[in-house]
């Protein structure tokens, strides 16, 4: 003898399905199965709504990493006046595919702004060139000329390894800083003695 409520209306053994269905509707209990869905999904059968999961934290500065050694939003320029008082600066140096362009900025730490024109190369070639840029300089902030804004401008040559553009980063940065010194001691030198003897001109 079947149990009675397992049959249909028209005398058919009910599946286990819908058995389990109509304990759910008695029950009042939430559906809380996820079945798998085509690939793409279809309007037919939507992605389940799943819980948003945690955003990944940012990644932390390595055991030992100096502070300096960060490239923040800070260490960057990121206005186009920024940009146009270090081209329409004096100070200006160049080796090799690199033009580096220098200005003050009274921060009392040195930016970085990138110029690297489409003659230099497809999206990709342009992007490599900037993250060599940006990691030179994130390695060797401490060693830039302070409170200076540096504007690297990169000519169209053949793309070479990293290790390059960090190389020559260093030496114009080394340039700017000998002509900056240079440039302090003759506005030293201008400066008249101050007079001993009051109320001697």
């Amino acid at each position: 003898m079947i149990e009675r409520g397992r049959r249909g209306e028209h005398g058919r053994p009910r599946s286990p399905e819908k058995l389990r269905r109509r304990r759910l509707r008695v029950s009042g209990a939430p559906d809380t199965r996820v079945f798998p869905c085509p690939s793409p999904p279809s309007p037919s059968c939507p992605m389940p709504i799943a819980s948003p999961l945690p955003l990944p934290l940012p990644m932390p500065r390595a055991a030992g990493e100096p502070r300096e050694h960060t490239y923040r939003r800070a260490d960057r320029l990121t206005h186009a006046r920024e940009f146009q008082a270090a081209f329409r600066g004096t100070l200006k140096k160049s080796q090799g595919p690199l033009v580096v362009f220098a200005a003050p900025n009274g921060a009392g730490r040195p930016r970085l702004g990138l110029s690297v024109g489409r003659r230099v190369g497809n999206a990709v070639t342009r992007q490599r060139l900037k993250r060599y840029i940006r990691e030179a300089f994130r390695r060797h902030k401490g060693e830039l000329p302070p409170g200076h804004d540096l504007v690297v401008a990169v000519r169209p040559h053949a793309v070479r390894r990293a290790a390059y553009y960090e190389r020559t980063l260093l030496d114009l940065a080394g340039k700017i800083g000998r002509e900056l010194d240079k440039r302090a001691a003759k506005a030293r030198a201008d400066v008249p003695p101050m007079s001993d003897t009051p109320g001697t001109p």
